[in-house]
């Protein structure tokens, strides 16, 4: 949320942190007008990092205790470490999250701010392809972020939207897949010529008979949630904003 790259960058994403998108605003037009409608949504990337990161130091500490170079003690408290340090990072995500819509937005002239929380990341479809303590790891790591925000923002004018569950039950939002991807990654390693391990969105399409189209066979971009692992399609995004619109329907911010 802070690298002046992002994440994934050195990779050719076109990735840029949310406080740069706000300065970015703030340069060119000094401040928001009264009348913005301003939509903050961000972290995923945050608990991705941090979930990298133990998974690292845990296959280093595996290591180092099947060569005998610690104890079982030893690397029991250093994965114990790791995971503490994991959900202090997505915790200062967070607050920092909520400081750049305190002072970076609400100071200059923002006046209705949208802020979703982090959904369940568990439930992607990457969430889906690890193990039980994994998967429990990653509803901690939303959690704890979720709590977070939701400290940093308490009693600020803002409208809070609940994203945590909300693929939970994806059938109730018209989407009758979530659980395998729309995107297929050996047509899209074809098409950007290098292998990949999983499906990039960012390259895929459904345009008939276009040279760029890595769609899965019988996918179908309306009703199923997943473009890749983690981005949702087409129906996966109109079945979000549809929540988000409601809820700000219910606030009385849009008619």
């Amino acid at each position: 949320m802070t690298d002046a790259n992002g994440i994934g960058h050195s990779s050719g994403f076109l990735t840029e942190p949310i406080v740069s998108q706000i300065a970015r605003h703030l340069q060119r037009f000094g401040r928001f007008k009264s009348t913005d409608l301003i939509c903050v949504w961000g972290g995923n990337n945050d608990v991705f990092v941090q979930l990298d990161y133990v998974s690292l130091t845990v296959a280093s500490i595996t290591a180092s205790l099947a060569a005998g170079n610690i104890t079982e003690i030893q690397a029991y408290s250093a994965i114990s470490l790791a995971i503490s340090q994991a959900v202090a990072g997505v915790v200062a995500a967070a607050q920092d999250l909520g400081g750049y819509i305190i002072n970076r937005i609400l100071a200059n002239g923002g006046q209705y701010v949208m802020v979703s929380n982090l959904q369940d990341i568990s439930i992607t479809p990457f969430g889906q392809t690890l193990g039980p303590s994994d998967q429990s790891f990653l509803t901690s790591l939303s959690t704890a972020f979720n709590a977070e925000l939701n400290r940093t923002l308490a009693g600020k004018h803002v409208l809070l939207i609940d994203a945590f569950t909300l693929l939970h039950d994806s059938g109730k939002l018209g989407l009758v897949n979530a659980s395998r991807v729309a995107c297929n990654a050996s047509k899209i390693s074809s098409l950007i010529g290098q292998p990949l391990s999983s499906a990039w969105s960012l390259f895929c399409n459904d345009t008939p008979n276009s040279p760029f189209n890595g769609l899965t066979s019988g996918a179908n971009v309306s009703s199923w949630a997943f473009a890749d692992d983690v981005h949702p399609t087409t129906g996966g995004h109109k079945a979000i904003s549809d929540v988000f619109f409601t809820q700000l329907k219910s606030f009385g911010w849009v008619a």
